[in-house]
């Protein structure tokens, strides 16, 4: 969990995906972690009466090969 915030009427909880890779790319050298995605907010269950939204964000992964073979044409 990254933040956790309460008020009166909600939970606001941020959540970041971990720095796992896939097990198909997780022996491949070229497969790199460069950020985040922008937050998208889910609504979820009310817990204890109180509303819920999840604010979750991706990783970006790029194969670093791809994007230099771009940049020297």
């Amino acid at each position: 969990m990254d933040r956790f915030e309460k008020s009166e009427s909600r939970f606001d909880i941020w959540l970041d995906e971990k720095n796992e890779q896939l097990s198909e790319d997780k022996y491949n050298k070229n497969i790199i972690c460069y950020g985040f995605g922008d937050y998208r907010t889910i609504q979820d269950y009310p817990i204890r009466g109180r509303a819920t939204y999840l604010h979750v964000r991706k990783r970006k992964w790029l194969d670093w090969r791809q994007f230099a073979g771009k940049n020297e044409q």
